[in-house]
């Protein structure tokens, strides 16, 4: 089996970062993982991209083919570009260790001190860095490398919100009534004059 490769990248723009609660359904959709990319320009991603291609180089077979390298050439969106301005690092791991334990992905604030996000979440546009491992693998005829994802460090926080964008549009479409209780508003403390007819006093 190829050397797990210890590995920390440079601060940058933090991506699609999913490390709490169920995670999301793997590639193969045959479990769950965690996820985090950073976004660097070129110059500033120059050192990370030599010591991952270093690392497939080394192991590579000449018989398989290419699958990933765990980076893709981006915008500064993170949107797929061949014109190598901006690079994406995206490292993932299991929810869960062998045993069936859960695992959990470790922040760290800008001094380097362990932090409790609770039911906050790492929205895009972050800035930070992320700490994992990498490893040269095969399957089948392909061969790449991945990216391990271990902790992740903040320097600015930008809350994930999950809002629609939408605002108020005055009145309008507010609801469908339902036809099939019968239920008709109702004020919220009737008077005695304001009681529905059909109320009856409770049996002892």
């Amino acid at each position: 089996m190829a050397e797990l490769i210890k590995v920390t990248t440079p601060n940058g723009k933090l991506m699609w970062v999913n490390i709490s609660g169920v995670g999301k359904v793997n590639y193969n959709e045959d479990g769950r993982e965690y996820v985090a990319s950073v976004l660097l320009d070129a110059a500033i991603a120059k050192p990370l991209l030599e010591q991952i291609n270093s690392a497939y180089e080394n192991d590579h077979q000449k018989d398989k083919k290419q699958r990933s390298l765990g980076y893709k050439s981006c915008d500064e969106d993170g949107a797929a570009n061949e014109d190598g301005k901006y690079y994406s690092f995206n490292f993932k791991t299991s929810t869960t260790y062998q045993d069936g334990k859960s695992k959990r992905i470790t922040v760290y604030n800008s001094k380097a001190q362990k932090v409790d996000l609770g039911e906050a979440k790492i929205g895009n546009g972050s800035i930070g860095a992320i700490s994992g491992s990498m490893r040269y693998y095969i399957n089948g005829k392909e061969d790449g490398v991945s990216l391990w994802l271990n902790a992740v460090q903040i320097t600015k926080f930008e809350e994930y919100v999950d809002d629609a964008g939408f605002e108020e549009q005055g009145d309008g479409f507010t609801g469908i009534e339902d036809k099939d209780t019968g239920f008709t508003g109702q004020p919220e403390n009737p008077t005695k004059e304001e009681k529905p007819k059909n109320a009856t006093k409770p049996r002892l």
